[in-house]
């Protein structure tokens, strides 16, 4: 069970590391000054993520090593879920307060849209994120059977084992939808209502705040892409042994030599997102606050 708290912690604990060094190094271009209710906001939300997906990970070793079958299988099923529920955790508490519709309101006719207040670059990784996970679903569908099992054939016998295809990833797909959804429309919210007349703060909180948001949906992603990963190095790991007349015979399934590529790639990824989710905490911790702004 150590080696297991080991290889779950690791990514978490680099993660950490590279937060503190970016704001660190990046302070100047990271900073800024938002109201005091949306930084308290952001850091409770961004807190809960944190809790939430270290839950979900290392939590999910106690019940794999003393875990009945039935915990297990429900283990499977929240690894994939876990970091997209802590990700919708978060951008629901990056939205508090909500931005209030006053008269008082800036009368500039400027319309504003979804990505008013988004750098589009910001966009990118999210959305690399969200198309790599559907590709590997899409993969593990077509190689599933109708039994959700990966099935080779050696010719002298048949294994198979489970895969992350149509059949493991409806809730995910679900929980993905159930992120990315409310992540626009609150995104959507936060560039609406008119600007208020300081200008130049309440672009720099909306701005703020999206990133936020944009950098949680992220890391859920990523965490979750993770998992992904580690299934299919799971699956690629599979061997079988036959007793023959010429003696044992050791067969592997056709993919078996992307094993470690995937387990290293899910590592890192795994700490991309962790990295990503410490970056908009420790943003947060340390952002200033504007005593007197008003959410308009």
């Amino acid at each position: 069970m150590r080696t297991m708290l080991i290889m779950v912690g690791w990514p978490v604990l680099a993660g950490l590391v590279l937060a503190v060094l970016t704001v660190a190094i990046r302070r100047d271009r990271l900073q800024a000054s938002v109201p005091g209710a949306v930084r308290v906001w952001a850091i409770a939300g961004l807190t809960a993520a944190v809790l939430l997906a270290l839950i979900d990970q290392i939590g999910g070793v106690f019940t794999f090593v003393w875990g009945t079958p039935d915990l297990t299988r429900l283990l499977i099923t929240l690894d994939f879920v876990g970091p997209l529920v802590a990700a919708g955790v978060a951008v629901a508490m990056l939205v508090l307060p909500l931005p209030q519709r006053r008269r008082g309101g800036s009368a500039t006719l400027t319309r504003r849209g979804l990505a008013t207040f988004v750098d589009r670059r910001w966009l990118i990784l999210p959305a690399l994120a969200l198309v790599l996970v559907l590709a590997l679903t899409v993969t593990g569908g077509a190689l599933a059977g109708p039994d959700g099992m990966y099935m080779t054939d050696a010719g002298i016998m048949q294994f198979g084992t489970g895969i992350y295809g149509w059949h493991r990833s409806i809730p995910s797909l679900i929980a993905i939808a159930a992120l990315l959804i409310p992540m626009l429309l609150t995104l959507l919210w936060i560039s609406r209502p008119p600007l208020q007349d300081d200008e130049t703060g309440d672009v720099t909180t909306r701005r703020w705040r999206s990133r936020q948001i944009l950098r949680a949906a992220s890391a859920g992603l990523l965490m979750h892409l993770a998992s992904v990963l580690h299934s299919f190095s799971a699956t690629a790991s599979t061997r079988a042994s036959a007793s023959t007349s010429e003696g044992p015979v050791f067969v592997q399934g056709a993919f078996s030599a992307l094993e470690t590529p995937l387990r290293v790639a899910g590592f890192g990824v795994d700490a991309a997102g962790w990295w990503i989710v410490f970056v908009a905490l420790v943003v947060a911790v340390s952002t200033r606050t504007i005593r007197a702004a008003r959410l308009e």
